[in-house]
């Protein structure tokens, strides 16, 4: 099959491309430019999905490729290779590959080759209105499935790892289970916040690698111990965070942060294997656990202006929800927290560490006699207040109040009233 197409490539596209047969042929043209492409993803990070099924493509469309085959062949070696960028950031190959999909008659391998020009550019409108178009039609467009359709899945050993599913579940736990005391994310660039998280989820074999576009992160150096790139930008995002200040967390654990890092500069993540990727927020891949993001009292507002929609919209849905805590709780052996004056209630998991909600409690109960000492309206100090932000699942309402519950991911700080 691979030879096949690559045949068909050759002749027929050639053609119709204009291109002498004695020159490069397309399917030579395909699989360098797609090798290129996948060096650079591939020099920053192995594992690299993307790189991997760039790499795959180029050995499917021209499986005698030189340059493929020692890719392939430093990458299962663990040998080193010098990155070849595409010229004109990848624009005159995108537009080549452009030319193929209208020479090529076969959907699939139009589809194919769509889905290749995604993963150089994610925002490319002809990729992403071809796929959008193909998948309502109830067509699979996974990049599997369509390489598939041309190779007979006889390349699908040269990219994926046999503990992939495991490493990415490990990895979920690993970002659940780290805990930060204390973050900084400022308002022009994530690269220093993703700096800091690296230095600590590198103990736990995790890394953090920057492939954005928009964030223009280069890496400084490799640290020679621990292999974390250390990352610089000089670029500036926009972002709702007031210039020259930050968003400080605290006690929030890194599957959190990265989730705010990603909402705060527009961006999505994903998991590959033992590898976290920042990536754009459009990319097919990225994580989409949440539902929905919105404030306590968003929530209860909502709720106020129209219930029976309300509950089919929110219920059974995953939240993450944020306000000022103005209650704890315990009822039936599970602890809740009150948000939005009472009227959002959040029933903690029972896997929720005692030490996390043990400081919680102790914080907010601090606050509490702060309160009895200066309260409302008093000229100093000034009140604060204790800010929880939480991930769970909608059950509807009872008792006028917004319930959700099990909630087993979440973060407090505190900041002065008004803040």
């Amino acid at each position: 099959m691979r030879c096949t197409f690559s045949v068909m490539v050759l002749v027929l596209l050639n053609l119709s491309l204009g291109l002498p047969l004695h020159a490069e042929s397309v399917a030579e043209k395909m699989a360098n430019g797609a090798v290129r492409a996948a060096s650079v993803k591939l020099e920053w990070n192995r594992d690299s999905k993307p790189g991997r099924q760039l790499l795959q493509f180029a050995l499917a469309v021209d499986p005698e490729n030189e340059n493929a085959l020692l890719l392939q062949a430093r990458l299962e070696r663990g040998l080193s290779f010098e990155p070849r960028m595409l010229p004109d950031e990848g624009k005159e190959y995108i537009g080549f590959l452009k030319k193929v999909v209208k020479g090529t008659r076969s959907e699939n391998r139009q589809l194919l080759v769509y889905k290749v020009i995604e993963l150089l550019d994610p925002r490319d409108e002809d990729a992403l209105l071809a796929l959008t178009k193909a998948k309502n039609k109830g067509v699979d467009t996974s990049f599997d499935i369509l390489l598939q359709s041309v190779t007979g899945g006889g390349s699908d050993k040269v990219v994926q790892s046999p503990e992939e599913k495991k490493g990415t579940e490990k990895t979920q736990s690993i970002l659940a289970d780290v805990v930060f005391e204390r973050l900084s994310i400022y308002n022009q660039n994530p690269v220093g916040v993703i700096n800091t998280m690296n230095k600590t989820l590198a103990k736990r074999g995790v890394i953090i690698f920057i492939e954005a576009k928009d964030v223009e992160a280069q890496v400084g150096y490799f640290d020679r111990q621990t292999g974390i790139p250390h990352y610089y930008s000089n670029a500036r995002l926009e972002t709702n965070i007031p210039d020259g200040d930050a968003l400080r967390l605290q006690n929030v654990s890194a599957s959190r942060a990265l989730g705010r890092i990603c909402r705060v500069f527009g961006l999505g993540y994903k998991i590959d294997g033992e590898k976290v990727i920042i990536t754009e927020k459009d990319d097919p891949e990225v994580d989409k656990s949440l539902d929905y993001v919105l404030s306590a009292q968003e929530l209860y507002e909502q709720l106020s202006s129209y219930r029976v929609e309300f509950i089919t919209k929110y219920r059974g849905k995953s939240l993450d929800v944020s306000g000022e805590v103005t209650g704890l709780g315990k009822n039936f052996g599970r602890d809740y927290v009150h948000l939005a004056d009472d009227r959002v209630r959040v029933i903690l998991s029972q896997e929720v560490a005692e030490s996390r909600l043990a400081e919680m409690k102790a914080k907010y109960a601090e606050l509490q006699e702060r309160y009895k000492q200066y309260p409302a309206g008093s000229p100093f100090p000034r009140r604060m207040r204790l800010h929880f932000s939480g991930t769970a699942t909608c059950a509807g309402m009872r008792g006028g109040r917004v319930i959700l519950k099990e909630c087993t991911d979440f973060s407090w700080r505190t900041s002065f009233e008004g803040q």
